[in-house]
């Protein structure tokens, strides 16, 4: 039986406490009286701000582990808004006036899938979000609520609207407008290194992007993968819900992620764009299970922004999606066909 328990962390944003990110993965629970399991075969490195763990089941191969390592490392400097090296960097840093940006394949697939998720969600995803989200420093030595002048010139920068894709180029319609894929870079990270697996014969393995996990095929012929849910705020990573995947990805989103207590009150890293601060809605974590990671990365984060009744109409009213919805008391809330993941453990 294998569990994976895991906590979620956006990429490009900044923490100096590595304990924001531990994560299990991968524990075995074996006892002495228990058949030998095949072989499972990981590695893991510190990329996309985080710890990224890759398991293949039933084969031993280093040299394709490496290779996925170093895409991964690939996808980072394309994704990043940190990295000096990232496009998405030089395009945020770019002079007064230059607005036309010749993309990448891959910068602009995603871009588009950004731009969607923001228009599906009437702009609550916006991959504009960079001009607020860099005033709120979570796990500096010292946190410091933003100044509510840059606050408000923030909120006015963004609009995902201000941007467009035309002729495989992006055209920027304002010169204060700046972007960040951090709520959705992971899943489609995941989601290419799982096409390129595929493409080298792989059929079982775990790609885990600190807490983007991705599962390729089943664990074993009648077994899924075991995803262990976290309880929000457990210090202990305790499990709420036990699910049993087969070739799909489970992605969380929650306030627990990061954030800082200031003043008796508790700030986090999931803005609203309408107000410039992190959202109080009473929940805690919105999963998502679905296909595509990309997709559930954006959802996961669309679905906590819109609070549990209209979050989870919206889910419900999905193909292929399901969802887990945990409040600030500790209820969960479950959409529509999601309780046929979820398996006992003893």
């Amino acid at each position: 039986m294998i569990t994976l328990l895991f906590i979620i962390k956006q990429i490009g944003l900044k923490s100096k406490r590595f304990s924001s990110i531990f994560i299990f993965l991968l524990v075995a629970m074996l006892c002495s009286s228990c058949k030998k399991e095949e072989i499972i075969f990981s590695d893991s490195a510190f990329l996309l701000d985080t710890l990224v763990q890759i398991s293949f089941y039933g084969l031993e191969d280093a040299d394709l582990m490496q290779k996925t390592l170093d895409l991964c490392k690939v996808y980072e400097k394309k994704f990043s808004h940190t990295l000096e090296e990232s496009p998405i960097y030089q395009m945020n840093h770019r002079e007064l006036g230059e607005d036309r940006f010749a993309l990448d394949v891959e910068v602009e697939e995603l871009l588009e899938k950004a731009l969607t998720y923001a228009s599906l969600s009437d702009g609550k995803f916006d991959p504009t979000i960079e001009p607020l989200s860099s005033l709120w420093i979570f796990g500096e030595d010292v946190f410091v609520l933003p100044d509510q002048v840059e606050l408000q010139e923030a909120i006015s920068a963004v609009d995902y609207q201000q941007i467009k894709i035309e002729n495989h180029q992006l055209i920027f319609l304002s010169d204060y407008t700046k972007l960040n894929l951090g709520g959705i870079a992971k899943g489609y990270i995941a989601d290419k290194l799982k096409e390129f697996l595929l493409s080298q014969g792989i059929k079982r393995a775990i790609i885990n992007l600190g807490g983007n996990v991705l599962c390729i095929g089943r664990k074993s012929t009648n077994k899924g993968f075991l995803i262990g849910v976290q309880k929000p705020f457990s210090e202990r990573y305790e499990v709420v819900s036990n699910l049993e995947i087969d070739d799909k990805t489970v992605v969380s989103s929650g306030p627990y992620e990061r954030g800082e207590t200031f003043d008796g009150v508790y700030y986090h890293h999931i803005l609203d764009p309408d107000t410039g601060y992190p959202v109080d809605n009473a929940l805690t974590s919105v999963t998502i299970i679905t296909d595509q990671s990309a997709d559930a990365d954006a959802m996961s984060t669309i679905g906590f922004l819109m609070g549990l009744e209209k979050g989870l109409d919206w889910i419900n009213s999905l193909e292929g999606v399901e969802a887990i919805f945990i409040t600030q008391d500790e209820q969960i809330f479950y959409s529509k066909e999601a309780k046929k993941y979820l398996v006992q453990v003893d």
